[in-house]
């Protein structure tokens, strides 16, 4: 932790206060369970221990991701190949290796998972952590080969690994814009560490020179192996043993079958009984759910499942390569981050030269109770085509603008306040309110307002034109106008929405996850564009405004 501090201060301007980690990866899980079970808003919850599956996305400021192990099915490709513990009826490792490379090959896999980097993407620029909102980033971790490159018995796995690292990165190079990052580098570090590495692994690869866990491991110590400082004398002989028993007792209850029954001629599996499990993730599951019995004392589904995975050493090694590709890809502070924000890092105003004047004192107070509404605070902020049904996937609601009026002492105008999204090109949304906690996104909001106020005709208090700041997407405002006007005034008439095929050449061509919609736009806003389902007519003209490609 020390060594993440420093490397985390690097970053972050001496500040060696690590951010706080949330865990909400799931083994087994593919990118529709990563988007419907991992991705809901809501702030964390510290008193959410063991029960991880229901835990709020938090507002973080970066995500780590890996996606693609369980679709291709590395699972059954394990167990066909090196367990032999249980398998489904016909599946021979060879068909097990053809069906995961099928998977890799196919357009569905590609868009599956980018959506699923897109959405994760979504969320935390969305989440209200990540200050500006487009600072939130995605890091993509490649897959690791388990077996040393000499075996000659392992390289179709060892093959089958790169082929699923070359479609990730192909797939992360995709929503770049949106922060998505593929890392590289892990694979060379495991050089010597991997299974069946000569010299100093048996046929149990227990050693702790082995950077995965064995089956063979000891699950009843802190141990990564033999030569560790924590090495125990727990059962690592006897432990796949009592594995493979277990799953006759459980499978085959009172019926008192042994592993000497067992043969390649009559696997378990085969055996009348066997069929509620037809798979080696359906008998998985469901002994895992059995070990939460408090009378239980099986651990086989955690040995089986922690197989393959990365001993604490090697994860060590992942932080290094994150905090690397981090380096590259962040912009590092200079100092500590302060709260909240001050307006010395508000853009300058852009100041208006005509309109109605008013007097400055009473906007102070109209300032505050704008940015301290609540109300707001959740609201989405979209460009005009982009506000399909009114609200996002996940319940918020949508504007393309948020403003507010208030009566002038002394005066028949309106004092207008606004936060709107710009139409010059600009795509994606953001929240109204920006900050990690109550009081920092009142104050970012009446940062940029008051620097409006304060900053624009600088010789006068009682003749000001107000003006506007622009933050990326975020268009700030300060106007008067005549009672009844209008600050954002709509384009004359019914605003025409226009739409043509999605332009694909950038974006991985026929593979690309945009084959088949419509981008889209209002004649009024030409440079503000979004992307839309493509109608069953296959005509674009006939778009359903409502129908966005990503709500998110």
């Amino acid at each position: 932790m020390a060594a993440n501090a420093d490397k985390w201060a690097m970053l972050n301007g001496g500040d060696k206060t690590l951010p706080r980690f949330s865990f909400h990866a799931h083994t087994g899980d593919l990118p529709t369970d990563l988007r419907s079970k991992q991705l809901d808003k809501g702030d964390y919850k510290e008193d959410y221990k063991g029960k991880e599956r229901g835990q709020p996305f938090g507002k973080p400021q970066v995500a780590v991701m890996t996606s693609g192990g369980n679709d291709i099915g590395l699972s059954s490709v394990l167990t066909a190949c090196v367990y032999h513990l249980w398998d489904s009826f016909d599946q021979s490792c060879d068909k097990a290796l053809a069906a995961a490379q099928t998977k890799i090959d196919s357009r569905e896999l590609f868009n599956e998972l980018i959506v699923a980097m897109t959405d994760v993407a979504w969320a935390g620029r969305n989440a209200g952590g990540a200050n500006p909102s487009e600072s939130f980033q995605v890091y993509v971790l490649s897959y690791v080969a388990f077996f040393n490159d000499q075996d000659p018995g392992c390289d179709s796995m060892n093959v089958l690994t790169e082929n699923a690292n070359a479609l990730i990165k192909k797939v992360a190079d995709n929503p770049k814009m949106y922060g998505v990052i593929y890392v590289d580098g892990l694979d060379e570090l495991y050089n010597g560490h991997r299974y069946c590495e000569p010299g100093h692994t048996d046929s149990q690869m227990i050693d702790a020179q082995t950077w995965f866990w064995s089956p063979y491991s000891d699950y009843t110590s802190p141990s990564e192996g033999p030569t560790d400082a924590l090495t125990s004398t727990g059962i690592n002989a006897q432990q796949i043993t009592s594995s493979a028993q277990d799953i006759l007792d459980f499978v085959f209850p009172g019926q008192n079958r042994k592993v000497s029954e067992t043969s390649t001629d009559s696997p378990p599996w085969e055996w009348a009984g066997a069929e509620k499990y037809p798979t080696y993730e359906s008998l998985m599951t469901a002994m895992l759910a059995d070990t939460q019995d408090p009378e239980s004392d099986s651990k086989t589904p955690g040995r089986m499942m922690r197989t393959f995975h990365p001993k604490g050493s090697a994860l060590g090694q992942h932080a290094n390569v994150l905090f690397d590709a981090m380096s590259k890809h962040r912009n590092p502070v200079t100092a500590a981050p302060t709260a909240p924000t001050t307006p010395s890092t508000v853009p300058p105003p852009v100041c208006a030269t005509t309109g109605n004047a008013f007097n400055q004192p009473p906007v102070v107070d109209y300032i505050t109770d704008f940015c301290s509404n609540r109300d707001y605070w959740n609201m989405v902020i979209v460009p005009p085509v982009s506000f399909g049904t009114g609200t996002t996937s996940s319940g918020l609601k949508k504007a393309s603008a948020i403003t507010e009026t208030y009566d002038h002492p002394g005066t028949s105008d309106d004092l207008w306040l606004g936060l709107s999204f710009s139409t010059e090109g600009c795509v994606g949304s953001f929240q109204f309110g920006m900050g990690s906690d109550d009081a920092s996104k009142v104050e970012h909001c009446k940062a940029r307002l008051s620097t409006i106020l304060n900053g624009c005709q600088v010789d006068t208090i009682d003749k000001k034109l107000g003006g506007t700041i622009t933050e990326k997407c975020a268009v700030y405002t300060v106007q008067a106008t005549s009672k009844g006007g209008e600050i954002l005034p709509p384009p004359a008439g019914e605003p025409r929405f226009s739409c043509k095929p999605t332009d694909v050449s950038a974006t991985g061509g026929d593979n690309s996850p945009f084959v088949n919609t419509c981008t889209c736009w209002y004649e009024a806003f030409p440079k503000s564009v979004d992307i839309f389902k493509m109608p069953k007519s296959g005509n674009c003209d006939d778009t359903v405004k409502t129908a966005l490609f990503n709500n998110a």
